[in-house]
């Protein structure tokens, strides 16, 4: 049976690194064979915000889960695509447009055409020590039709294009490109993936982006929003709160240390305080040598829930200020670690 090409992706988050190795089958469409899979933890502070700051921290751990999976896959893994993001990632919508000097009356605008305008937003100026990661097309405009889906083969001289463009600060890409070489300098990285987009394209379907839908990963540093409508991406957003508030909430409100407050919440958490009883107390260790703490069930949600109702307050926010906050049919996918949290589906 005729496979496509091995792609192994590398995810540099702020608590781990995972790698996933996958192929994809020519004769059945859209399937993905996953070959070998790992999950190997950063120590704190070496990701902060999706922003590598410890280069040999993160090296090593992408050294190990590399390793891991390759063990797990039988491959020899040589290329990897990263994805990656945080609130060092910028998105703007810009527009461009160019004359094109070959047109003549009853010429067609052709893909190379396309491609070039495309190529040109690379290349467009934007803010220093940023460098452009994806330029995502929205529509184009053929001479005096605006809103076009697809200008190959349309006539016209004048051909523009409005886009979503992606860009990341420098140092920050050059982090990480280090600490792909630290883990193997043989290493080479094909792609650089903005994770919300990565992963938008791993759990939305193609009938769910058509209708238009919002994606909210809800990670440990960040909340990253990705909007779709009519199979195109119309906004992008990431937020500094994420799961790490949660916890140091809880750690302040209910008296212990954080690694017990991020125990608390991971077994016992919850979303939506009024499907907990009063009466219900949990004994949590909070320092060694001394007794377990007593708390109320009932606390640890409320608390949970203020800061969840915060982070839905500023997705909901951003959503009406994307102008498509009435045209997702598909409503809302959440994805993340959060996610997990007993009560959480009904809370959204």
């Amino acid at each position: 049976m005729a496979h496509d090409k091995i792609v192994v992706g590398v995810d540099i988050g702020s608590t781990k690194i995972a790698v996933v190795a996958a192929q994809g089958s020519a004769a059945r469409r859209n399937n993905i064979e996953i070959l070998g899979f790992s999950e190997v933890p950063v120590p704190a502070g070496a990701v902060v915000n999706g922003s590598v700051e410890n280069i040999k921290q993160v090296g090593s751990a992408i050294k190990e889960a590399l390793a891991e999976a390759s063990s797990r896959s039988d491959l020899d893994i040589g290329i990897v695509n990263v994805s990656f993001g945080g609130t060092h990632v910028k998105v703007s919508a810009q527009s461009d447009g160019v004359i094109r000097p070959s047109a003549s009356s009853g010429e067609e605008v052709t893909q190379r055409d396309v491609d070039q305008l495309v190529d040109d937003m690379y290349r467009a100026k934007i803010e220093p020590n940023f460098d452009v990661l994806h330029v995502l097309p929205m529509d184009f405009t053929v001479d005096n039709s605006t809103g076009v889906r697809e200008p190959v083969g349309r006539t016209g001289i004048k051909l523009g294009g409005n886009f979503l463009v992606v860009s990341a600060n420098s140092q920050s890409i050059l982090r990480t490109k280090k600490s792909l070489a630290d883990a193997d300098q043989g290493l080479k990285c094909d792609k650089l993936v903005l994770a919300p987009l990565a992963t938008s394209l791993a759990v939305l379907t193609d009938n769910e982006m058509k209708a238009g839908i919002a994606m909210v990963d809800i990670g440990d540093h960040t909340t990253d929003l990705i909007i779709y409508h009519d199979r195109i991406v119309r906004h992008i957003a990431s937020f500094p709160i994420g799961g790490r508030h949660i916890t140091a909430d809880l750690e302040v409100g209910c008296g212990i240390q954080f690694e017990n407050a991020e125990q608390l919440k991971k077994e016992y958490g919850s979303a939506v305080s009024a499907d907990v009883p009063l009466n219900v107390e949990i004994l949590i260790n909070y320092l060694a040598g001394r007794q377990p703490k007593p708390v109320l069930k009932k606390n640890v949600a409320l608390i949970i829930e203020e800061r969840l109702k915060e982070i839905a307050a500023m997705v909901y926010a951003e959503i009406i200020k994307s102008g498509y906050g009435d045209r997702l049919i598909g409503g809302l996918v959440l994805t993340g670690g959060i996610c997990q949290y007993s009560g959480y589906r009904g809370f959204v």
